[in-house]
């Protein structure tokens, strides 16, 4: 009876000793194994964070940064985008700090000393890392959230940031990151009162064309007539490539005549076809150019104060 006992544990003791070794075995042989034919039948690791970029791209909008104005029922600082591919647009509240470190930057005013958007700006081109794009990505008791998308010098992945819009518009317009709006922000669009600044202060950017009001000493400057229109300060992408520059007088858009920076945008947002006709001044001679009412939003640039 004893032997039998005996022998019972001995065998039970010897099968679990071959199925140790047999694991060991099989470990050993897995870990030599090359690392591609391990993975052989998983996705490659980049191909879940792909899928889902593509996903949250076709989910967001890029936008233009028109201009600064007013809301008129809380008497607070608003940030106007206009939708690149649709024509839509959409008030952002900042604050009068941030609305002015954005005016700042729309017209190209170099301060004294760094102002914090200047100084963000530029601790992120020394430490080697570039903004991508900002994303305003939710809306959330009246209160807009968004992302800072940042590449990093000798990093693969992109870091994500959290972020006031205010502050991220601000710096996107002095590095030339894009700007984008999730899908469900731009659907929940406020109606505001949107009121524009006073016609000296406006300054007002789309399709690539940043215009001003001009004074009597932006007339003598450029040596332009008296001619009602709008002072072009900057230009990007295809306005610049077609010959518009800095100094151009626009005197008319399809068949409006806009006197201000907003009745140019208005006059911009009402073209009826594909294309816009703008008619200019260069000087006292006239020319013409004609632009695609709907394009990618044009990298900015650094601007020289004009003022």
């Amino acid at each position: 009876m004893f032997l039998e006992k005996f022998h019972a544990r001995l065998v039970r003791r010897v099968f679990l000793l071959v199925l140790v070794l047999a694991a060991l075995v099989l470990g050993l042989n897995r870990s030599r194994m090359p690392q591609r034919l391990l993975c052989a039948t998983e996705p490659p690791p980049e191909a879940a964070p792909a899928a889902q970029e593509s996903e949250n791209e076709a989910a967001e909008h890029e936008m233009e940064l028109v201009t600064v104005g007013m809301d008129m029922v809380t008497r607070s600082p608003v940030v106007l985008l206009r939708q690149a591919k649709g024509n839509q647009r959409l008030p952002v509240w900042v604050g009068i700090l941030e609305a002015q470190g954005i005016m700042r930057a729309l017209q190209g005013i170099q301060m004294p000393r760094p102002m914090t958007h200047d100084l963000m700006a530029t601790l992120l081109e020394e430490l080697g890392g570039t903004l991508e794009r900002v994303t305003i990505d939710e809306l959330r008791d009246g209160t807009y959230h968004g992302k800072l998308t940042l590449r990093i010098e000798g990093q693969d992945q992109p870091r994500i940031l959290d972020t006031r819009p205010s502050d991220g518009m601000a710096l996107a317009l002095r590095t030339g990151a894009a700007i984008y709006v999730n899908d469900e922000v731009l659907k929940e669009t406020p109606d505001i009162l949107f009121v524009p600044l006073a016609e000296g202060e406006q300054v007002v950017s789309t399709l690539g064309i940043t215009v001003i009001r001009p004074t009597e000493d932006h007339r003598e400057q450029f040596d332009l007539p008296e001619t009602p229109g709008v002072l072009v300060i900057e230009t990007l992408g295809e306005a610049q490539r077609l010959g518009l520059q800095r100094g151009d007088l626009i005197i008319q858009v399809d068949d409006q005549k806009p006197t201000t920076p907003m009745e140019f945008f208005e006059a911009i947002q009402a073209a009826p076809g594909k294309t816009i006709q703008i008619r200019y001044l260069r000087g006292d001679q006239e020319d013409e150019l004609e632009l695609p009412a709907e394009m990618p939003v044009p990298p900015r640039e650094p601007r020289r104060d004009i003022a």
